[in-house]
């Protein structure tokens, strides 16, 4: 039997010593006898008073460090609690093996064994302080108790002495708890004079919202199938945060148990807990069951709307996006469905025009309609006009009616007239693109770089290709914000889709290439920019040549990015499948599934139905007893396009990237976000929806932000690819809003990069439009002369600007020798005054690079909606 003396300065008093004693002898059991010698504290650090005793424990422990230093201690750092580990660990060293692990078995089921009690805060925190231990090792976990034995009597005298005012008793006893095993919140070695009057909600709320904040990253990092760090992060919520809310430390334990499970690649068991099952029992214990903390309705509920308000919304079909729009629509709201919508123009309420017909055409006639009547009555309040159709299509007709709308209004009924085009293929592939960003499996493994390769692969199974179209479209502007890409495209379908895009964008003809062709030299070629390279495949879904190309895609370096379309929800469904199935055959047979998590392909199902998609992002692999978070039971699929994310209310304008883009506009056309300005920005708002030019350009740059942050190395703190609020949630834009503004005011060098590769994206997004650049720039100075007002020629979809970065001053410099190559008007010499725009005195040329450099200057304020601030007082706040 080992005897254990340990020498203590404890109050001697008799209930003090007794406690002292039954505590650590219930611990240490009979194989251990303890002896203690007590020591009469010096006076001043006991009065007699239990008060006294209670304050001046905190002051004896915390005389034995760095008093005066004002140094910040938190779990972990605590000096006493260090010095008493090296003593235990000196003791503990000495047994024999099998001495120490009957021992170390004693202890753990004494501190399995203290459970709280109802209405006594003395159990209470003596079993938050034994279950924080739980995961400590054996030295820690005497040294804590041992604290507790010191102090032992001081508890217990708070507790009689507060016996009435329990939760003054609490407030006490928590105090000196903290002392003992500090919770993750900084205690200061020189206490202020109020600091035990510090509110026990106050402290609670603090470390609460910091314990939230582990369980957040918890989340996301066990979604990332990174164990190694999910798991730190849940053992320190259960050893730091012990009285955060029961569910809260339940869900930790719950994340734990999963780390805990995964093979490989997971976390190890801390030594405290016997089995991994120990674990999913304790999280059940308080109170948390993963399935019962999921949404796991069947058919989830639409949310309705919270906008203010009331109005009538006039809807021209009965279908199913009229359906979904109905129920989320705001409460305060009306909604007429009507054959003859332009009937309701006439309305005094706030009227919100809903265009939703299968029938494309009709939508516009019935446009054409309401903006005919709106012309003859001089009515229209400010309301909104909606139309679903082909925007390319219908952008033309829709021009050239508002332009005679404005031409027959005088500037005192002249009022916006905001239409929203709703281009369902193309909304589709952008919110994709920008809520689910491109670069994200870069995010997963720390030691990927820019050049890594990244193939995008999008399988297309519906005979209209729209959709398949704008993927690649919207995907070879966003991709150059890395140096090595790839756009395969699988389809039955995938000549039809070339076709397609070689007529609408010659400037993307020649960068694909068909089948099984030789890789050629392009047309289109742009110093300091790389293109993406692209290959389509035509391929039957339904034969063995699908999966002979996905193995041949899964076999070249790089991450994956797959898009499947099959055409209808569950072939959709069914076929991600597959290509999962793949994905995990791959790195079995590569003997490389431990480093899955970190070379894991992204799977993106289009999903028409909301309640399809709901069910998909949380699909069961067969078999499987229960949804979970490891690579082998969770398909880890992302849906996008659902009616949900098209046609509910808020998201009908295109909610935060409207906002964000009309911000943008009025930032180039000089706009200040002053509540007075309020009618100067309506008026620049007019030129907005003026045209499909001005709308598309600056919804494109927005969606880009998520890449333009990334290319500054930004990217949103602790989110999934599931998550497509990840980038456009208030807090994370206000997050990296402010984490841009410092990056640019620290490294100088940074804004003229993020510049460039803006005119590199720009360029990429005018290609994906159609359009094409100049072969030299004296075609922009002939143009000029001819009459053209700009450098750009909109009926032939000819840019001046679409070169080089470094061409960008060529061309100014072009423009300006025009302006200063004097003409002769029969009696004078003048300049051109057509090309008086580009002169620059200083001969610096930097005009256009200059709207680059603004762009990126600007880009926090954007993300902040700072034009749409109410007052001046709450924008300041807002940016706080």
């Amino acid at each position: 039997m080992c005897k254990i003396v340990w020498k203590v300065l404890i109050p001697q008093t008799r209930n003090h010593i007794f406690s002292v004693e039954k505590i650590l002898e219930k611990a240490f059991g009979a194989e251990l006898s303890v002896s203690f010698t007590g020591k009469t504290m010096r006076s001043r650090f006991y009065n007699g008073d239990s008060t006294g005793i209670y304050k001046d424990c905190m002051v004896f422990f915390l005389s034995k460090s760095t008093a005066d230093t004002g140094h910040p201690f938190t779990y972990g750092t605590f000096p006493p609690w260090l010095d008493l580990q090296k003593v235990w660990k000196n003791i503990t060293d000495s047994m024999e093996q099998k001495e120490s692990d009957s021992f170390q078995k004693q202890i753990r089921n004494f501190l399995k064994s203290l459970q709280p009690k109802e209405q006594n805060p003395l159990s209470y925190q003596l079993a938050r302080i034994s279950e924080a231990v739980q995961c400590e090792p054996l030295e820690a976990q005497l040294a804590t108790l041992s604290m507790i034995a010191c102090t032992w009597g001081i508890w217990e005298s708070a507790f009689r002495k507060n016996s009435r005012d329990a939760s003054k008793s609490e407030q006490e006893i928590r105090q000196l708890a903290l002392l003992i095993l500090p919770e993750g919140i900084s205690i200061r070695t020189t206490l202020p004079k109020d600091s035990i009057d510090h509110t026990v909600e106050e402290e609670h709320a603090d470390y609460t919202k910091q314990a939230q904040a582990l369980l957040v990253q918890a989340r996301v990092l066990i979604r990332q199938y990174h164990y190694q760090e999910a798991g730190e992060a849940c053992k320190q919520i259960i050893q730091e945060f012990t009285d955060a809310p029961d569910i809260l430390r339940g869900e930790a334990y719950d994340i734990l148990y999963k780390c805990c499970t995964a093979g490989l690649s997971g976390y190890k068991l801390p030594r405290s807990f016997d089995s991994v099952e120990q674990l999913s029992a304790r999280a059940k214990d308080l109170g948390y069951d993963y399935e019962s903390a999921c949404d796991r309705r069947i058919l989830p509920a639409p949310r309705r709307s919270s906008d203010s308000g009331q109005g009538v919304c006039v809807c021209n079909a009965r279908n199913d996006a009229g359906s979904w729009l109905e129920s989320t629509m705001p409460a305060s709201w009306e909604i007429k469905y009507s054959s003859f919508p332009s009937s309701f123009v006439h309305c005094s309420e706030m009227v919100r025009f809903a265009l939703l017909d299968e029938d494309l055409e009709k939508n516009i006639r019935d446009a054409l309609q309401i903006l005919d009547t709106v012309q003859q009555t001089n009515h229209w309040k400010h309301s909104e006009l909606f139309i679903r159709c082909e925007s390319e299509k219908a952008s033309p007709l829709l021009d050239t009616a508002l332009s005679f709308l404005r031409s027959s209004w005088t500037s005192d009924d002249a009022c916006p007239v905001h239409v929203h085009l709703l281009d369902e293929a193309k909304n589709t592939a952008q919110s994709l693109y920008a809520r689910h960003p491109l670069f994200y499996p870069f995010t997963l493994n720390p030691d990927s770089k820019l050049s890594d390769p990244l193939h995008l692969v999008i399988l297309s199974g519906t005979p209209n290709t729209s959709l398949a179209s704008w993927l690649v479209r919207e995907a070879s502007w966003l991709l150059p914000v890395l140096s090595s890409t790839h756009i395969t495209l699988l389809s039955p379908y995938a000549d039809k889709i070339r076709n397609h895009i070689g007529t609408t964008c010659p400037g993307l003809a020649e960068q694909i290439t068909f089948g099984r062709e030789k890789s050629r030299q392009t047309r289109l070629s742009i110093r300091g920019i790389q293109f993406p390279e692209m290959e389509f495949i035509d391929v039957d879904f339904e034969s063995p040549q699908l999966s002979y190309e996905l193995q041949q895609i899964e076999a070249k370096k790089g991450f994956k990015y797959y898009v499947i379309d099959a055409g209808s929800d569950l072939e959709t469904i069914a076929l991600g499948t597959r290509v999962r199935e793949n994905n995990i055959r791959r790195a079995v047979e590569k003997r490389q599934i431990d480093l899955y998590s970190r070379n894991r392909a992204v799977i993106a199902l289009r999903c028409v139905s909301p309640h399809m998609a709901h069910l998909a992002q949380e699909l069961l692999v067969p078999k499987e007893k229960k949804p979970g978070n490891q690579w082998f039971n969770n398909y880890g699929f992302t849906t996008f396009g659902a009616l949900d994310e098209l046609y509910s209310w808020d998201n009908l304008d295109g909610g935060i990237f409207e906002q964000a883009a009309q911000c943008l506009h009025l930032m180039y056309c000089g706009a200040a976000f002053r509540p007075e300005e309020k009618h100067t920005r309506e008026k620049y708002l007019d030129s907005y929806f003026q045209s499909l030019y001005n709308q598309d350009s600056s919804r494109a740059a927005v969606l880009s932000f998520p890449y333009r942050l990334f290319r500054a190395g930004i990217v949103a703190s602790y989110w999934y690819i599931q998550d497509p609020d990840a980038y456009w949630s208030e807090p994370q834009r206000l997050d990296l809003s402010n984490r841009l503004q410092h990056s640019l005011a620290k490294d100088k060098k940074l804004l003229p990069r993020l510049a460039q590769y803006e005119h590199t994206r720009w360029t990429c997004y005018l290609i994906s439009r159609g359009w094409l650049g100049f072969s030299d720039s004296d075609q922009a100075v002939q143009i000029i002369k001819a009459g053209a007002p700009k450098h750009m020629l909109q009926i032939a979809r000819l840019h001046a600007c679409i070169c080089s970065w470094d061409d960008l001053k060529a061309l100014q410099s072009s423009l300006d020798w025009a302006y200063r190559n004097e003409r002769s008007d029969g009696l004078h010499s003048l300049p051109d005054d057509n090309f008086s725009t580009y002169y620059d005195p200083n001969k610096k040329y930097t005009y256009f690079q200059h709207l680059d450099d603004e762009s990126i200057q600007k880009t926090p304020q954007v993300l902040r909606t700072e034009w749409f601030a109410v007052r001046e007082e709450e924008r300041e706040e807002y940016i706080k």
